[in-house]
C-alpha cells in the first residue's frame, strides 16, 4: 500500500513537471527547481551548475543564465562558480509558478504514524547486482542523449 503511494505521488509529480516545462518560463521553472532542491537539501547554498540546470529544465545554458541574472538582480539569489545561493526564498516563491505549490502540498501531506522511509544500501540500489548496473551503465552509453548526434 505505501509502495503504491509513493509511486502515484512520484508519477503526478512528474506529470506537474512536464505540464510545467511545457507551459512556463525559464524563469518560473528555475524558480520552482531551487526551491524544490532547497526542500529536499535544506541549505541555502547548492552547488549547481547552469549546464546542469539547463538538462534539468529543458533550456539552453543561455536562457538559464538570463533567467539566473533575472533572479540575482531582483535579490533572490546569488551565483558563483557552480553554486547558487538562495537569499530571498519568498521571492522565489513569488517568481515561481503555481506548479511547486502543488507539488509542495502534495509531499506535505501527512504520513501514517506506522510509515517508515525504506533506506538502501549506500554500495548499490537494492535488487541490482554489480553486472547488473555495469549492463545498464554500457547500454545507456550507447543510446546517448536526446539531441546528441551519433556518428
Amino acid at each position: 500500500m505505501r509502495s503504491s503511494r509513493i509511486c502515484t505521488d512520484w508519477l503526478q509529480q512528474i506529470a506537474q513537471s512536464v505540464v510545467c516545462n511545457r507551459y512556463h518560463t525559464a524563469r518560473q521553472r528555475l524558480c520552482r527547481w531551487l526551491l524544490m532542491t532547497q526542500d529536499r537539501a535544506t541549505a541555502d547554498t547548492i552547488p549547481l551548475t547552469q549546464e546542469f540546470l539547463g538538462h534539468m529544465l529543458g533550456a539552453t545554458r543561455k536562457r538559464v543564465s538570463y533567467a539566473a541574472a533575472q533572479l540575482q538582480d531582483a535579490g533572490c539569489i546569488r551565483q558563483r562558480h557552480g553554486q547558487i545561493r538562495i537569499l530571498n526564498r519568498r521571492g522565489l516563491e513569488q517568481h515561481t509558478c503555481e506548479c511547486y505549490r502543488a507539488i509542495a502540498e502534495q509531499r506535505h501531506v501527512p504520513a501514517a504514524a506506522d510509515d517508515r522511509t525504506p533506506t538502501l544500501p549506500a554500495s548499490r540500489p537494492a535488487g541490482r547486482s554489480p553486472s547488473a548496473l555495469g549492463t545498464q551503465a554500457a547500454m545507456s552509453s550507447r543510446i546517448g542523449h536526446p539531441g546528441e548526434r551519433r556518428p
